[in-house]
């Protein structure tokens, strides 16, 4: 799609490119400039100095090298006073500093930029070069012309190292006026720079976004002015706008879904309106009984069944919603992916799909099931006989637990099938060995352990444990077993934790278990925290690694 078709499908028919390249010589600040190389200046290494410098005494000719040399002597120049002076007392002190700013900027070469880009923009009806000063007078009239429908593209330097201006400064200032301004949705902003690399250009219109404009629908985009203006520039100019062009159709997209979405939400509670209380409330308590699950996760689990049904169902036959998805697909495909975004979002969206708020699960006394992850601590005897006098406690290590949900899911019976618990380590060292997944990022699990990167369950080395010692973990809202289970501690969670019907039942035989073994601590001596929990998918991905490493192993499996 060339530049014509871009803007057409944009709906753009004016562009106004506001820089300080475009400022007339004769409306230069020289304080301004003078400010902007001092500063410059003091930024260059040693050779771009010696650069420079035969730059400024070809400038000058041959009269003038004894100043030239007496100015750059001892690397003083950039504070000498008679340099300043000169700048002040010569013919064209304008020309002449530009000159020194278009050295510093390197392999900026903006003539050719300004021409490119011209040729590019001839294909709107209109285009026009704007000064920051000119802006300043005219731009907010621009904005306040504009019909609700009608587009207009802003090209715009950050950077202003050339003019004083009594109102916007620099490109910034730009951005957050239009942003502000009430036909700020009616403006396409793209940030031509040279403050930034191309390989910086998504990462940075992300930031501008987030710092000038968070609440505005479209982001800021940038290009940077360092790309290569004799390989493709116009193509590559074009791409930045098929970036533009692919926003916009995700955004008409989001709007469409959200609206599909709201009604969804609708029709699933009014289906649930159409059965009485009771029968809700009878069908949760039978599901949450035959599963062993809480009747919150039953509710969650009915709604979320029907609003995706119904969700997939109106998105389907949604003429508009297939017609814009087809489009963003398409200009998808042509997109550059080479760069790699850092986006919190991403990362906060797919640690919440891996992983459930362990402060949640522990706080509502959830039971255990497969995918929780446990802190474990070994607490070793020095002295057997004397045990809790000479303890020696080994490091943390962190284990999940991982099995059938069936055997592992406490009924209503407060039993469950299984009665050791198969606990696997997870280590943050690659094992080498091919019996493994990799659990990423996960200290996002639960910030609190201080467990950084990615952790990888080890298949090979399971352990095992009794569940009473596990089931200790949810009689408290921290998710601490606590070895002090008496007849009080019984009676206080039946009053005031949030159990369901197993629990309950599984706390009489926990109190009967306690009180034969007394806990018997040098026998197995622990502390246990469930510090975090797998999504119930990531956990059936686990389950799925671990039965694929099974199909490899011998006849036999011994278990410690």
């Amino acid at each position: 799609m060339d530049i014509s078709e871009v803007l057409r499908s944009l709906k753009v028919k004016s562009v106004y490119w506001v820089d300080d390249e475009h400022a007339k010589i004769e409306d230069l600040d020289v304080d301004h400039l003078l400010s902007s190389i001092h500063a410059m200046a003091e930024s260059k290494d040693e050779q771009t100095i010696r650069g420079l410098k035969r730059h400024v005494e070809n400038v000058l000719g041959e009269d003038r090298k004894t100043t030239c040399r007496r100015w750059f002597k001892n690397g003083e120049w950039a504070r000498a006073d008679s340099f300043d002076q000169y700048v002040y007392d010569c013919e064209d002190p304008q020309a002449f500093l530009v000159g020194l700013f278009n050295f510093f900027e390197g392999d900026i070469e903006n003539d050719a930029l300004i021409d490119n880009v011209e040729r590019l923009m001839t294909q709107a009806e209109v285009f026009e070069r704007y000064s920051f000063n000119r802006w300043n007078e005219d731009g907010g009239s621009i904005l306040e012309s504009l019909e609700q429908d009608e587009k207009i593209l802003l090209l715009v330097d950050l950077h202003n190292a050339k003019e004083q201006c009594l109102g916007l400064t620099d490109g910034y200032q730009v951005i957050e006026q239009v942003t502000k301004h009430e036909k700020g949705s009616n403006v396409y902003v793209l940030v031509l720079t040279s403050k930034f690399d191309k390989e910086q250009e998504i990462k940075q219109g992300r930031k501008i976004t987030n710092e000038y404009c968070a609440n505005r629908a479209l982001p800021v985009f940038v290009i940077s002015k360092s790309r290569d203006l004799n390989d493709g520039f116009p193509q590559q100019f074009s791409q930045v706008l098929d970036r533009v062009l692919l926003a916009t159709s995700y955004t008409d997209l989001k709007h469409e879904i959200e609206k599909i979405y709201g009604n969804s939400i609708a029709g699933t509670f009014e289906e649930l309106r159409s059965i009485t209380i009771e029968e809700l409330i009878y069908k949760v308590a039978r599901l949450s009984s035959a599963e062993g699950v809480p009747e919150i996760e039953s509710v969650l689990r009915i709604i979320d069944g029907t609003v995706r049904f119904n969700l997939q169902q109106a998105l389907a036959s949604d003429d508009k919603v297939v017609s814009l998805l087809s489009s963003c697909r398409r200009l998808d495909a042509k997109i550059e992916r080479s760069i790699d975004v850092d986006d919190s979002f991403i990362q906060n969206f797919t640690c919440r799909e891996r992983y459930e708020n362990h402060k949640a699960v522990n706080n509502m006394h959830l039971p255990i099931q497969v995918g929780d992850v446990f802190s474990l601590k070994d607490c070793i005897s020095s002295n057997t006989e004397s045990a809790g006098d000479d303890d020696v406690e080994a490091e943390q290590d962190f284990y999940i637990l991982l099995g059938n949900f069936c055997f592992t899911s406490l009924r209503d019976s407060g039993k469950r099938k299984d009665t050791t618990a198969l606990l696997f380590p997870l280590r943050a060292d690659e094992p080498n060995h091919e019996a493994k997944m990799t659990i990423r990022d996960f200290g996002a699990l639960n910030p609190d352990m201080g467990a950084k990167g990615d952790y990888y369950i080890d298949f090979s080395s399971p352990r095992t444990i009794d569940y009473f010692y596990l089931d200790m973990c949810w009689t408290n809202s921290a998710g601490k077993a606590e070895f002090q289970f008496d007849k009080q501690s019984y009676e206080d969670l039946l009053a005031n934790a949030p159990l369901i019907r197993s629990q309950r039942r599984r706390l009489e035989t926990m109190l009967e278990e306690y009180q034969k073994r007394q806990v018997d601590r040098s026998v197995l001596r622990l502390e246990i925290d469930r510090i975090g929990r797998l999504s119930e998918q990531y956990a059936l991905k686990a389950l799925h690694h671990y039965s694929r490493f099974l199909s490899d192993l011998p006849d036999s499996l011994e278990l410690v």
